[in-house]
């Protein structure tokens, strides 16, 4: 069943906030601190009301989150300072916010429209890895 209409505009409004903190975000930190209110809402709705979807969207921007957080810690550290985090990786988790919003503020939101945001978003954050940033260097994974 899908979330109520109040618990959606609720994401709506949450998630607009976030991708518009996002894309004014002057540090790749600050950016991800806005980015983590994308799981953090959804948790906070899923204890109210369980919806599949919106564990969906849980799972992925946590981890999403991680791997890019991951990233940002390997280069704070030169632990592994060959793979940077590129423009594409923070215009997509823009993008991906601005897109949670606008499918929550549906009537009827598409699964479809969904399944595309999070798999986008997955791949954004897959390019912050070692295959991933291989992938790209051939030209496999484009963000």
């Amino acid at each position: 069943m899908p979330l109520n209409k109040d618990l959606r505009q609720h994401l709506a409004t949450e998630y607009r906030f976030a991708a518009e903190q996002i894309k004014e975000g002057q540090t790749l930190s600050e950016k991800l601190f806005f980015f983590s209110a994308l799981f953090g809402e959804a948790q906070r709705i899923l204890n109210r009301e369980w919806d599949n979807d919106l564990a969906l969207v849980f799972s992925v921007t946590q981890k999403s989150h991680q791997e890019i957080l991951g990233r940002l810690n390997a280069l704070r550290s030169d632990a592994d300072p060959v793979i940077q985090i590129s423009q594409g990786v923070l215009t997509g988790i823009a993008v991906a916010a601005d897109s949670l919003a606008k499918h929550y503020d549906q009537e009827r939101p598409s699964r479809a429209q969904l399944m595309d945001t999070l798999g986008k978003l997955a791949a954004v954050a897959y390019a912050t890895t070692g295959n991933g940033y291989y992938l790209a260097l051939k030209g496999l994974l484009k963000v």
